[in-house]
């Protein structure tokens, strides 16, 4: 059994605590300058999996590494990172955590909701990235896991990706947006069913549209939720 840490977005994590998100996709490969034009001896190309779709758009100090996420493996943990912000509390309060999946935000990264613009005492939050262990409240317990093409995602796979439950949280303004694209999620899906559609708008929203095209190479781990930090005894007994 190992550990290891795993960024979702709001949306992503509200799935997670909704019970509406039992699988995610992470990048097999990803693409690396080499320093000096020179490829390290140590660099993976293919190890069986094509990295990308469409490697010749690369130059040739470009090359392709394994991510890590291959090494998953049926009881591994994962513990999420989350966008978060410490609160400090006066009058002797303790101090907390406070997680902006809770708050009515936004579905897309990067959007501060009108009404919290001109707020300065919004929380200061802090990326996903910079979350510590020991702030994190859900851990995801791996339960199978499958290497497959990016757009080989099925309609029941899809869905467990938390995507129907993702729609729901869109404004007006995301739902318009996500109807103006969604002729171009049909063509990108080969006319798939409403999931997969879902799915490449979330995909393409966090990766952009040319990530789909490159079709890459992509681990995607199956898992139960413990909404508990990974060292609580709820997550230890699961």
């Amino acid at each position: 059994m190992t550990d290891h840490p795993i960024i979702f977005s709001a949306p992503m994590v509200r799935a997670l605590l909704a019970g509406r998100k039992t699988m995610t996709r992470r990048v097999l490969y990803s693409a690396r300058k080499a320093r000096g034009g020179i490829v390290p001896a140590s660099a993976t190309v293919l190890n069986g999996y094509p990295p990308i779709a469409c490697a010749a758009h690369f130059d040739i100090s470009t090359y392709f590494a394994l991510t890590g996420w291959q090494n998953l493996k049926a009881g591994d943990r994962l513990w999420v990172r989350e966008a978060a912000a410490f609160i400090t509390e006066s009058f002797d309060q303790p101090d907390y955590w406070e997680y902006r999946a809770d708050t009515n935000g936004h579905v897309f990264p990067g959007n501060w909701p009108d009404d919290e613009k001109d707020n300065p005492d919004r929380p200061r939050w802090r990326p996903s990235i910079h979350m510590p262990r020991a702030a994190s409240r859900v851990t995801l317990i791996v339960t199978s896991t499958k290497i497959e093409p990016l757009r080989d995602i099925s309609d029941i796979d899809a869905i467990a990706e938390g995507v129907l439950s993702w729609r729901e949280g869109w404004s007006k303004k995301e739902a318009g947006l996500a109807l103006l694209r969604s002729t171009e999620a049909a063509a990108a899906t080969n006319n798939g069913t409403t999931a997969q559609r879902l799915f490449y708008l979330l995909w393409t929203s966090l990766h952009g549209s040319e990530s789909w095209h490159a079709n890459p190479f992509v681990v995607a781990p199956t898992f139960r939720v413990i909404k508990a930090n990974i060292d609580a005894p709820e997550a230890a007994a699961a």
